[in-house]
């Protein structure tokens, strides 16, 4: 009875439509190869990472990952070729070489960074994400083994990579940052606020579905006996996280900057899923996707949880809404 649910509440795997873009197990980072590790690097195709590497580092497409089990790094290049891998400094003196040798362009102005969900990867936005670059962004999909540490962990890592882009940004055309994250990935960017400062420009955000004040879901799947074990060992850290009992989302702040949240629905009080409150998209209540400080919100009829970053109307609602409009269409 509960199958379709739990499919939709764990989100299994990557889509079939999605295009090609995917630290350690736990907070404390991994011992890493010794300094100076140096392997013979031959170009060799990867899925792009998925649950077991985390990004750290963008430039123009090309990323440099760490694993989330052997702490080691390999450096990817924008059609997800490994260019290089070993230790950090090794990747890093790799990545500047191509660089310099391709000419790849520093970070500048308007770029969105894109952060998936539970046991997805940055492929999920290709479709959004081609919208925003004809919309004149640049976008940054971020990957994080979402399944294999905390989600405060993913923020730290995040922390990285925005640092990254705006210690290499073009001095003639300063990066202002902005976001759209898909359901936990909303946590990830509400638990990166806890470590910035202004020194990080934000413009805009846009949350798809974010469990911003636990999922019931998540605590009823949790509470289900096998069930339970199940999402636990699929989920790690981040189950308990989107839990509304264990109080960790009421303490993480709102998004800086302006942000706008989006929900799917039914458009009905009793919603799809039985094990939720009120209406949803078949994971996440609407009630649950507000949050206090929200310039706009929009539910789409119809919307399913996975596929929300794949919605028409969502896609649009997203662009304009970073561009500086509303979410809805503004009346003619």
């Amino acid at each position: 009875m509960f199958a379709p649910f739990l499919l939709s509440a764990m989100t299994l795997a990557p889509l079939p439509t999605e295009a090609r873009r995917d630290v350690p197990s736990a907070d404390a980072p991994p011992a890493l190869p010794a300094a100076g590790f140096a392997p013979l690097n031959l170009p060799f195709p990867t899925l792009g990472g998925m649950q077991f590497w985390g990004d750290v580092t963008h430039r123009a497409g090309w990323r440099i990952q760490r694993h989330a089990v052997t702490g080691h790094y390999r450096l990817l290049d924008d059609w997800d070729l490994r260019r290089a891998w070993g230790d950090r400094a090794a990747c890093e003196a790799a990545l500047a070489q191509e660089i310099a040798a391709r000419n790849l362009p520093r970070p500048a102005g308007d770029v969105v960074i894109l952060l998936h969900g539970m046991i997805r990867s940055g492929k999920c936005f290709a479709r959004l994400a081609a919208d925003l670059r004809t919309a004149g962004f640049t976008t940054v999909a971020v990957d994080y083994p979402s399944t294999r540490q905390s989600l405060r962990a993913s923020a730290a890592m995040l922390d990285e990579i925005t640092d990254r882009l705006v210690r290499d940004q073009d001095a003639d055309d300063p990066v202002r940052l902005h976001f759209v994250c898909h359901s936990a990935g909303g946590i990830v960017l509400r638990a990166w606020g806890e470590l910035q400062d202004d020194s990080v420009p934000v413009g805009r955000s846009v949350l798809l579905g974010v469990p911003n004040h636990g999922a019931a879901m998540a605590d009823a799947l949790r509470g289900m006996p096998l069930v339970g074990d199940s999402l636990n060992f699929l989920w790690g850290a981040a189950a308990a996280e989107i839990s509304r009992g264990e109080g960790t989302l009421s303490a993480l702040p709102a998004p800086r900057g302006t942000f706008a949240t989006i929900a799917g629905c039914r458009g009905v009080a009793s919603g799809y899923n039985p094990l939720i409150e009120g209406d949803d998209d078949g994971t996440v209540a609407v009630a649950e996707a507000h949050l206090v400080g929200e310039a706009d919100h929009l539910s789409v009829r119809g919307a399913g949880h996975s596929f929300l970053m794949m919605n028409p109307e969502i896609r649009a609602a997203t662009v304009r809404f970073l561009q500086g409009s509303t979410l809805s269409e503004p009346a003619d």
